[in-house]
C-alpha cells in the first residue's frame, strides 16, 4: 500500500484525510470509529470566549435567561445543551 503520510499544521497524520468539525465529531465513539476507518485527523467544534464567560456568570447567577438580549440568549441556550466543561472533557478523551 502507499505512504500517504504527510504534516499538517507541524502534525504528523498517517494520512492527508481530515474530518471537519461537525456531528460526527461530537463523541468519542464518533471519533474511534472515525479513527478505525482511517482518518488521519478530526476536528472538533470551536469554543467561543462568549461560552465561558456564560457558564461563569450562569453559575453565579443560577438564571441564564434573566437578564441577557438576543445574542446571549441564543449562547445560554446552547450551552445549555453543550456545556464548557463537557466540551473539554471531550477533548481529554478523544485525545
Amino acid at each position: 500500500m502507499a505512504n500517504l503520510t504527510t504534516k499538517y499544521l507541524g502534525l504528523e497524520l498517517k494520512n492527508p484525510i481530515v474530518i471537519g468539525a461537525s456531528e460526527l465529531t461530537n463523541s468519542v465513539e464518533n471519533i474511534k470509529t472515525l479513527a478505525q476507518a482511517g482518518a488521519g485527523a478530526v476536528v472538533l467544534k470551536s469554543l467561543f470566549e462568549e461560552q465561558i464567560l456564560m457558564e461563569i456568570d450562569s453559575s453565579r447567577t443560577n438564571d441564564i435567561n434573566g437578564s441577557y438580549d438576543h445574542v446571549e440568549n441564543q449562547m445560554g441556550f446552547y450551552l445549555k445543551n453543550d456545556s464548557v466543561q463537557d466540551y473539554l472533557n471531550l477533548i481529554k478523551e478523544a485525545k
